[in-house]
């Protein structure tokens, strides 16, 4: 029998209502993420690294991911919430 090596893969992921939402990012050999590489306020959620600098944003009504590994900056991926006033908050 022959395993393959899967290579792990950095993915957004946005849950609401019975909705899931997500989007591959980036694939290497190494993703890393935590508050010690930034991130952890009430807009930049969170941050990892994986081929590039991805930033997890949340404003009212949206979502969206920065690759801040460009100049300037490109979105990565960003999913509309149903709700404009509604901010998304990273889970405990």
């Amino acid at each position: 029998m022959v395993l393959e090596r899967k290579t792990p893969r950095l993915r957004v992921l946005v849950r609401y209502e019975s909705k899931t939402l997500s989007q591959t990012l980036a694939s290497c050999a190494e993703p890393s993420m935590g508050s010690a590489l930034g991130g952890g306020t009430e807009r930049e959620l969170d941050v990892a690294f994986c081929e590039g600098e991805f930033w997890l944003i949340a404003e009212p009504g949206a979502v969206w991911v920065e690759d801040r590994s460009t100049t300037p900056a490109r979105v990565a991926a960003k999913f509309q919430l149903p709700w404009p006033e509604v901010r998304a908050v990273k889970p405990p």
